[in-house]
């Protein structure tokens, strides 16, 4: 063995000394065994032989009859995870196991008295199956609490359904008709919301959600109703709750009124007009010497409004023109003129006089239909933008109308039914609806003569979120909730700046929204939901909201549910004696509308998280995140936000979270009819639910989310790539023991261990920082960059071609076993299915009933920076600059010469002296590290240049190597005749 090493070795030396005197000899040549283990492998590479039997060492007395393949460590396919996922298959029984051993349950055990971290679901409405967004909300909250588990808090999840409401009083009326006494209504509305409770539920589960599916919240349960009235009840005793005439916004689909969190506004096509209002009196002579002939001019976009209209409103300070035509003079506003004669066709006209708007103070109109005064009134909030700056005014349609109406004491007329159609009130029009009126008033006008012009206009208009139909603004008596009574409105705005805000765009939106809100209108004029607890006189009508009578409510309700109100006799909710107190009256009738279903999601804090109704021992107010879709603002966060300072004096959230809609992969967004719809549970029986919550944890959910079957696709090809890796490092692990106690004692096995860790360190800050698709680019991009395309590709000779319990194997795969790890509580919140699959056969020293039970715990910030300023992470720093320098003239020399491998070219390199100096000490390592056969490395003036290797490849390690000689049958490295011997 000897001789035939020195003659290998004095062949090579003739070779050098044939070149130039300058070229120094190879750094990797040795006159002994080099010393330390990783130099060592600078003589062997990687090869993977197909089809091996893993772990063999077959004892061999001759080369003659080496079986070379048994003799290798492959990696033992049947220990890994499968290289197909088959996740549609694979993950239905993933989670029948996680319910078998009660996972959520051993997770909520494992970890109480931990720090806590309560994430608040905001409830879905139970009307239908689940859409491709609740599916990118839920992920995300699913992300959240996963990984608040791994990091050692105790993180309970208690979702909620919302169940009250328009929608589900729909469904069923279109199911069982519009016939059902209210009993039967409200009992087949229970029915039907939780029937869609169960569905849900199931398609939760099936999107790996993990949570108390087994004792969620829902708003029908009797003790959330009953909750919810004393909510109310607390908020009536605090001076909030009112019952007033106003304007709402009020639905003629439904006959209800709506709050503006109710409110949808979509693009609709209104008839608007011009009208002419005759001069009837003129007590100051503000038109004098123009012979009676004078005209205030409308335009509105509501037709069916004149018949309610009481009043032209000027601009106080608002300069108007006096416009002369053949056939009278025209009160416009100045600035108008030009743009209302070019609509109306005017050429011959003449402006005579300016006046301002205060001027017509005391000057009244003649109604354009009826014989009746329209008077003149001053508000500020005409404005000469559009129109004709003269307001049209009809107390009873509109909140600028009613409160100038108030103030000028006009009668509140509002002709108009709950179902749209005018009343006797607004005479020869009874009967007609609001829709058909838009052609019948126009007509009349015309027959009057005041008709200037009518056509169709197309404008940003409400519609009811619920039944889809536009709505009006329509004068009735409802119960609000006062936001200022007691500062309620500046303590919610001091209570914004103290919570945090994701995206930080977020504060401003709610900001401005609370501060131009209105009172909140909490009446409903429904059956399905939770009554409000109110009496009337029975003759008066007088309202009245006693302590008494609420708190025996709150306990009906809590006994017999929503219904109990209902059905409840007088005598059960009035206690003997009582007596109005306003009137004096002992007869009462019982409120019979709803509240507002933004009231009771708008209490989930309350009951849920302060009162825990259903004995929820984990939770806490307030919540540390609420996480939603961004219209939430002016939903679920605003309604939750005052109810919350009203009764607790604070916010419900420590964080608000916020996300965008999903639209197709054109940026549309989805419909049935348009044929784009993402079904989240056929993708997920698709692709893997595993693959769906990759794409919500990859994407940019502060904007609109794109999501297709092409980009679902493409997801598949990262998780892939992911999980290759995952399967690799488990792979390689089948022999190794973690109690022997073995450790990466390698520097390169270190350097990997260390870059673990600061991925570790690095993704959680963006975990921590809700940057979920940040933290999972990183870790892809670890597993394709430093694992896959390095470190994985480097270790695999010394895996495979050392002796099994070898040092330098072990030392691998104890850091491949660290690496895993980190890798799998880094990648469990998002696929916890392969997360999960994957932990299940990993040796450990001790294994826990789950991957979730187990902790990741990042290096602190101080270790992290020691760990990446050390000379271990700056040497390998420096190394890959060298390496990329090095591929990068190599691949052009490949492509001159048509060679493919590059562990089939010597690399010599000359380098400036610190540049020498940085890479010399990874000496004879230098050919392993970089995949070559052979380097050769001087000082000098900066070259690289490369030549064939003329060494002969092993048989075995499949690496061309200097000591590769014929042994008997087989070209043998040293290193692998040793171990093949072995």
């Amino acid at each position: 063995m000897g001789a035939e090493e020195d003659r290998t070795r004095q062949e090579l030396k003739s070779r050098l000394e044939a070149e130039p005197k300058s070229v120094p000899q190879p750094v990797a040549i040795q006159r002994k065994p080099p010393s330390s283990p990783l130099m060592r492998r600078a003589l062997y590479g990687s090869w993977v032989v197909p089809g091996c039997r893993a772990g063999s060492h077959a004892k061999v007395e001759s080369a003659a009859f080496m079986n070379l393949k048994e003799t290798l460590n492959l990696p033992d396919p049947n220990f890994t995870i499968p290289m197909k996922a088959d996740l549609a298959q694979r993950e239905p029984e993933m989670q029948r196991k996680w319910e078998e051993k009660r996972l959520y349950q051993q997770i909520q055990d494992a970890r109480r008295g931990a720090p806590r971290f309560v994430l608040h679901d905001g409830p879905p409405y139970t009307n239908s199956p689940i859409h491709i967004g609740t599916a990118l909300n839920k992920s995300l909250k699913d992300f959240v609490v996963r990984y608040k588990t791994l990091r050692g808090y105790h993180a309970p999840y208690v979702p909620g359904f919302d169940t009250h409401g328009l929608p589900i009083e729909l469904a069923v009326m279109k199911e069982k008709g519009r016939d059902l006494d209210p009993s039967a209504m409200r009992a087949a509305c229970r029915e039907h919301a939780q029937k869609y409770i169960e569905i849900q539920t199931t398609q939760f589960k099936r999107l790996g959600v993990l949570g108390e599916w087994d004792r969620p919240y829902r708003t029908l349960d009797y003790g959330f109703e009953a909750l919810i009235v004393r909510a109310f009840a607390e908020l009536a005793q605090k001076g909030y709750i009112y019952r007033d005439l106003k304007p709402t916004h009020w639905s003629t689909f439904s006959r209800t009124a709506l709050a503006d969190t109710e409110l949808v506004y979509q693009d609709h096509t209104s008839r608007a007009i011009y009208v002419r209002f005759p001069l009837r009196k003129d007590p100051n002579g503000v038109f004098e010497g123009y012979g009676g002939r004078v005209y205030a001019v409308i335009w509105t976009t509501t037709p069916w409004t004149i018949p309610g209209n009481l009043a032209c409103a000027f601009h106080p300070d608002l300069e108007y023109a006096l416009v002369k035509r053949e056939d009278g003079v025209y009160v416009i506003a100045a600035t108008l003129v030009e743009q209302v004669a070019q609509e109306l066709g005017w050429e011959g006209y003449e402006v005579v006089e300016r006046l301002k708007g205060k001027e017509f103070e005391g000057v009244v109109w003649s109604h354009p239909i009826f014989d009746r005064e329209s008077v003149s009134v001053m508000a500020e909030y005409v404005s000469s933008e559009e129109g004709t700056g003269v307001v049209h005014t009809a107390p009873g349609h509109g909140a600028e109308d009613f409160y100038t109406g108030r103030k000028y004491g006009l009668p509140i007329l509002c002709p108009v039914d709950e179902a749209g159609r005018f009343t006797k009130e607004a005479g020869e029009f009874a009967g007609i609806s609001i829709k058909d009126a838009d052609e019948v008033v126009p007509r009349r006008l015309q027959e009057e003569g005041h008709l200037l012009k009518a056509y169709d206009y197309v404008h940003s208009y409400p519609y009811s979120e619920r039944d889809k139909h536009p709505v009006i603004f329509r004068t009735t008596e409802q119960w609000f909730l006062n936001v200022d009574h007691d500062g309620l409105r500046q303590r919610a705005l001091e209570a914004i700046s103290q919570v945090r805000w994701i995206p930080a765009v977020g504060e401003s939106r709610i900001r401005a929204m609370v501060e131009g809100r209105p009172d909140w209108c909490l009446s409903r004029q429904r059956i399905w939901g939770v009554g409000i607890p109110a009496l009337f006189g029975k003759d008066s009508g007088a309202p009245v909201l006693a302590p008494e009578v609420m708190a025996r409510a709150e306990q009906i309700v809590r006994e017999r549910g929503s219904d109990g109100w209902f059905s409840a006799e007088l005598s059960e909710l009035v206690p003997e004696g009582f007596r109005h107190p306003e009137t004096g009256e002992t007869e009462f009738r019982k409120e019979t509308d709803v509240l507002d279903v933004w009231f009771d999601s708008g209490v989930t804090h309350y009951a849920v998280l302060d009162q825990r109704y259903a004995g929820w021992e984990d939770l806490a107010w307030p919540a540390d995140l609420y996480l939603e879709g961004s219209d939430q603002h002016r939903g679920w966060f605003n309604s939750s936000l005052m109810t919350a300072v009203a009764l607790k004096g604070a916010a419900p959230y420590k964080t608000v979270l916020t996300h965008g809609f999903v639209v197709d992969e054109q940026g549309r967004k989805m419909s049935k009819s348009q044929g784009n719809v993402v079904e989240p549970v056929e993708a997920a029986n698709t692709y893997g639910a595993d693959i769906l919550r990759y794409w919500a944890a990859s994407v940019d959910y502060t904007r609109d989310v794109p999501c297709g079957d092409n980009l679902l696709k493409q997801i598949g090809e990262s998780y892939r790539r992911v999980r290759n890796t995952l399967r690799f490092l488990l792979a390689n692990l089948y022999d190794f023991d973690p109690s022997a106690g073995h450790a990466p004692t390698l520097e390169l096995d270190r350097w990997a261990v260390a870059v673990a860790d600061l991925l570790a360190y690095d993704a959680c800050k963006e975990w921590d920082e809700y940057d979920f698709s940040a933290a999972l680019q990183r870790v892809h991009n670890f597993c394709a960059n430093e694992m896959s395309a390095f470190y994985l590709d480097v270790i695999k000779d010394r895996m495979y071609c050392d002796p099994a319990d070898s040092q330098e194997r072990r030392s691998a795969q104890a850091a491949c076993h660290h690496i895993l790890m980190t890798l799998l509580k880094l990648l469990g919140p998002v696929i916890p299915h392969t997360a999960e699959e994957v932990y299940e056969r990993v040796p450990l020293k001790e294994r826990k009933a789950s991957l979730f039970i187990e902790v990741l715990e990042p290096p602190t910030e101080e270790v992290a920076r020691e760990l990446r300023e050390s000379a271990l992470v700056q040497k390998f720093l420096r190394l890959f600059e060298f390496r990329d320098a090095v591929y990068a003239e190599m691949e052009k020399w490949k492509g001159e010469t048509g060679t493919k491998d590059s562990q089939d070219i010597i690399v010599r390199a000359a380098l400036p002296p610190d540049r020498y100096r940085e890479i010399l000490p990874f000496g004879a390592d230098l050919p392993i590290l970089l995949k070559v056969s052979w380097m050769e490395l001087e000082e000098g003036d900066l070259a690289l240049s490369f030549r064939a290797s003329e060494f002969a490849k092993c048989e075995r390690c499949r690496l061309r190597r200097p000591d590769v000689r014929q042994r008997e049958e087989h070209l043998l490295c040293e290193r692998c005749l040793e171990a093949a011997r072995a």
